[in-house]
């Protein structure tokens, strides 16, 4: 055979392998796609797992809150618990009446005599505002009701005096002195004022504060209070006034107490 005859049969036999190779190609895409797609058709057929049916569980209830106050230096920082509301607080079981006679109920406590006073003196205790102690330490909460401070925070008091010969709310002119008397000998002047701004409606009261040095020792601050009008009216306050449950946790004393 001649050069031209074999180039002529060599590039028919390449055009043959070719077209072989297309026809398998061809022929082998659709089984390709099937592979590919059977895994997605498995797991779109797959059976889903019924989720666990669990036992509706209760809520434990939210720890009681607590006021929190800033270490002073070189000593941990400490929480004193105050008055919270549990909002799912367990139910209460009945507690049966109890078999047998009807015991003898106590008999009814008699009150002392009624005293008769030319003034009466409202007097309660709140925390300060924030950044008002020069120990920076603070209460998580301003203005609020309470009998219980820590070492280094404000201690304010809030007093409304009234005659009560003529039911009249004392005020500035009134009163000659109004003086809080500390056990550390110290008397702090009470001052009348507003408390907000100018607002119509603002309450106006006496108020002291008096802020616990670091080494106060811990306990019931025993305090007195001494009025004197310019009538000449006297009132001595001790802040003796309390209230005891023994039979609760050992009892619970609602005086101002120094707890921190």
């Amino acid at each position: 055979m001649t050069q031209r005859h074999w180039i002529t049969r060599a590039l028919g036999l390449m055009l043959a392998v070719g077209l072989v190779a297309a026809a398998c190609e061809q022929a082998q895409t659709p089984a390709l796609s099937g592979s590919t797609a059977a895994p997605a058709a498995q797991a779109t057929t797959a059976p889903t797992a019924a989720p666990a049916t669990a036992a509706p569980a209760t809520a434990a209830p939210p720890a009681a809150a607590a006021m929190q106050f800033p270490a002073p230096s070189g000593r941990p920082a400490v929480q004193i618990p105050i008055l919270g509301a549990i909002p799912n607080a367990p139910t209460r079981v009945p507690v049966p009446s109890p078999t047998g006679p009807t015991p003898t109920p106590a008999p009814a406590a008699t009150p002392p005599p009624a005293k008769l006073v030319q003034l009466y003196a409202h007097v309660d205790t709140v925390s300060s505002g924030f950044a008002e102690s020069p120990y920076n330490v603070d209460a998580n909460l301003g203005c609020v009701k309470t009998s219980l401070f820590a070492r280094g925070q404000r201690i304010v008091w809030r007093m409304e005096i009234v005659d009560t010969t003529s039911g009249k709310i004392l005020q500035a002119a009134d009163m000659k002195t109004a003086i809080l008397k500390l056990p550390t000998g110290q008397d702090v002047s009470f001052r009348y004022g507003r408390h907000g701004t100018v607002e119509p409606g603002i309450s106006w009261f006496w108020v002291a504060t008096w802020d616990i040095p670091l080494s106060h020792p811990l306990g019931t601050l025993d305090y007195r209070i001494e009025l004197a009008t310019t009538s000449g009216k006297l009132l001595t306050l001790g802040e003796n006034l309390s209230m005891i449950q023994p039979e609760r946790d050992g009892g619970r004393d609602t005086r101002v107490r120094i707890v921190n």
